[in-house]
């Protein structure tokens, strides 16, 4: 998942979204002055205890509201992150999964230690999303999507096609939602996507294929779907375990705007 490069900026998109002028709304920026490792910001979630989980070029971040406290690499040592470049987080009790460009990895919150999953591919990860039951799902730039179960170490790649085609490329983003996983398939080089829906018990792309006009956001683990109308360039947004809908001011490139939406609370 790709998100705008400071946090700041993923403050601006809400107000967008939102509809509030700009000059009414007050931003606070982090960056490496303020403790952030990197200010190539690629992935943000809250955790279980409201504690915010920031995914950069440098390393992963955790704000408490008042510092950072920062986890990356160290090549002398097998108890540090596979790699300070971190593209995806998921928090989760006691533990928090982390994307990394060399693969999917397990920090133990009560330890500070990191456990890299062997059974998972040793590549970039882009996503990650937590189903009800606590499985996994983890898409990959170049290795498709994969579900991975805990409790077994058990790891299981999704033999889904795209046209007819069997897909073992990029995974843009994912998504649960109502019992099923979300999934934007793309390509290395191309952003544009197909969002289909994954069936977590075929394990297939299931019957909704929305097109490229479409494109898939997460907030907080739930879908939400980005429309843009070819013809008269009108966006809106819509929270699917919500029914809710955001008609966005002609003004917004939606496009060109959103890459990641965080609300901390429903009413927000």
């Amino acid at each position: 998942m790709c998100v705008p490069r400071l946090l700041m900026r993923i403050l601006l998109l809400l107000a967008v979204a939102f509809g509030t002028p700009l000059q009414a709304q007050v931003f606070e920026r982090f960056g490496i002055r303020e403790g952030l490792p990197s200010e190539v910001v690629n992935d943000v979630a809250l955790g279980p205890d409201g504690l915010l989980w920031v995914a950069t070029d440098g390393g992963l971040a955790r704000y408490d509201g008042h510092g950072f406290t920062v986890w990356s690499h160290h090549p002398d040592d097998l108890s540090t992150l596979p790699s300070s470049r971190i593209f995806a987080v998921a928090p989760a009790a006691g533990e928090v999964w982390v994307g990394t460009v060399e693969g999917l990895a397990r920090l133990d919150l009560r330890t500070g230690a990191s456990h890299h999953i062997g059974a998972m591919p040793t590549s970039r990860v882009e996503d990650i999303v937590a189903d009800a039951d606590g499985t996994l799902w983890v898409g990959y730039r170049g290795a498709g999507l994969w579900r991975y179960r805990p409790a077994r170490d058990e790891a299981t790649l999704v033999p889904f096609a795209r046209d007819g085609v069997p897909y073992r490329g990029r995974i843009i983003s994912l998504a649960a939602h109502d019992g099923a996983v979300w999934a934007a398939l793309g390509t290395a080089s191309d952003q544009s996507a197909v969002v289909c829906r994954v069936d977590p018990v075929r394990l297939a792309c299931a019957d909704t294929h929305l097109g490229e006009d479409w494109r898939l956001l997460e907030d907080a683990g739930q879908a939400v779907l980005l429309h843009t109308d070819p013809d008269t360039g009108s966006s809106h947004l819509d929270w699917l375990n919500a029914g809710e809908r955001w008609v966005l001011s002609p003004s917004v490139n939606a496009e060109e705007a959103f890459r990641s939406i965080l609300r901390t609370s429903p009413d927000q």
